[in-house]
């Protein structure tokens, strides 16, 4: 702390950039303590697990961007998360040839010859096909688009995303805590 010759505290005069920061902090400040109370919910004893430090960051930072409300984010990087657990999956079970593969190929590998519970690798696919309009660019007409799910859901766009983003980390979660095994 800078005090003045009367030992008087200067304060720092604060930029817009301060305020606006702060000010959006603020705003957010109660959805962010649902979203990371959603999280303990989901596992409340926390999630360790130990591998490559991009497969160990990525959840952290799936996490993050769950908390701040980055819902296209979540998805994309879920999606991406879950891709690479299944390339270290299929190389940990001997499949290097089906491991260098796209996650579509993958996926539907697992389900052909049932190598990881069918309800997940339908999950998987799932996420992979939402995430492709906002990765890809898709037609108007192109069925996972979020504005087709919103309407045939009924749902409001930005509570449709909301709900995928919470799907993607719950299927996560569970990968980080079980495995694909």
């Amino acid at each position: 702390m800078e005090t003045d010759l009367f030992g008087e505290e200067i304060r720092k005069k604060e930029t817009k950039t301060e305020w606006y920061i702060k000010n959006r902090d603020e705003q957010n400040f109660d959805s962010k303590v649902a979203r990371l109370e959603y999280l303990h919910k989901l596992n409340p004893d926390g999630i360790a697990f130990a591998g490559n430090m991009e497969l160990v960051l990525s959840y952290r930072e799936l996490q993050d961007v769950f908390i701040n409300g980055h819902y296209l984010s979540v998805i994309l990087l879920g999606q991406a998360w879950i891709e690479k657990n299944l390339h270290i999956h299929f190389e940990q079970i001997g499949l290097k040839n089906i491991a260098k593969k796209g996650s579509a190929f993958m996926i539907n590998y697992c389900i052909e010859n049932n190598i990881i519970n069918e309800i997940l690798t339908k999950k998987m696919d799932k996420f992979r096909l939402i995430r492709n309009p906002i990765a890809h660019l898709k037609s108007a007409d192109y069925e996972h688009s979020l504005d087709k799910r919103s309407m045939n859901n009924r749902k409001n766009p930005f509570i449709q995303l909301e709900d995928d983003a919470k799907e993607v980390i719950e299927i996560s979660g569970h990968i980080a805590k079980y495995g694909l095994n």
